[in-house]
């Protein structure tokens, strides 16, 4: 009978390490996966906050040619 417990206690502690290796396995991926969406995240807000800034310029520009353009019209 204590063989028998010996031998199971054996086999759990096996599957147990190999869990382990595998949990560990999947953290490492999981971990690089997490880093390569970062990056892309981190592009895009870089991406949407030149393109703010480039709306921010054109919408600036306009706003003075249409009070150009008014001015120009009241001077007639």
């Amino acid at each position: 009978m204590e063989v028998t417990l010996k031998m199971i206690l054996l086999a759990i502690n096996e599957n147990a390490q190999e869990l382990n290796q595998r949990i560990d396995n999947l953290e490492i991926r999981m971990d690089s996966r997490f880093d390569e969406l970062e990056k892309k995240v981190d592009g895009k807000s870089t991406e949407l906050s030149e393109t703010l800034e480039t709306l921010h310029w054109v919408a600036t520009k306009t706003l003075r040619h249409e009070q150009k353009i008014k001015l120009l019209q009241q001077q007639q």
